[in-house]
């Protein structure tokens, strides 16, 4: 789907930070999200995701501590950019 198919602003921005988001590597202690903007518009929304990333995170670990023998290691989520141009 291009851009000029998506009318909505939620989903033109959502689109914009999917293809922004280059990489998602998950290390033993963290997972970062390796970034090359668009648009510097995105840099805020990506940053918005990591906050809410972070919160989910943060719940599930707590979880799967108190209720399962599951451990969840990653601890932060970290957002690095990577480039401003190309793929």
């Amino acid at each position: 789907m291009t851009i000029s198919k998506l009318t909505r602003q939620r989903d033109i921005d959502a689109f914009g930070i999917n293809v922004s988001i280059r990489l998602v590597e998950v290390g033993r202690d963290a997972i970062t999200l390796y970034i090359r903007l668009k648009e510097e518009r995105y840099e805020a929304l990506i940053r918005d995701l990591a906050v809410k990333l972070q919160e989910t995170l943060d719940y599930c670990r707590d979880v799967a501590a108190n209720r399962s023998d599951l451990r969840i290691t990653q601890k932060t989520i970290f957002v690095h950019p990577c480039g401003r141009s190309g793929g």
